[in-house]
């Protein structure tokens, strides 16, 4: 079994992969039991993201700007209700 929290990780994938081991795991390793602190990822930075590329009128509002375009469903509409 392979420890994802062993601080040596990266290492040894790396190694594995140099040498192109079809499969390895932490078991005769001395650190096999080795932990190591994750610090947990700020999730706001990525809904943020999520918004400005998927909504980027509520992204616009969310900065308390205009939005730059608008979107290309809403231009299309108003093109066509231009044209009637």
């Amino acid at each position: 079994m392979r420890n994802l929290d062993c601080p040596y990780y990266n290492t040894c994938l790396t190694s594995a992969a140099k040498h192109n081991l079809p499969d390895w795991d932490c078991g005769p390793c001395p650190n096999r039991d080795v932990k190591c602190e994750r610090e947990e990822p700020d999730m706001v930075a990525y809904h943020i993201l999520l918004r400005a590329i998927f909504d980027p009128e509520q992204y616009a509002m969310y900065l308390g700007s205009k939005p730059m375009h608008k979107p290309r469903q809403k231009a299309v509409a108003s093109q066509q209700m231009a044209s009637m």
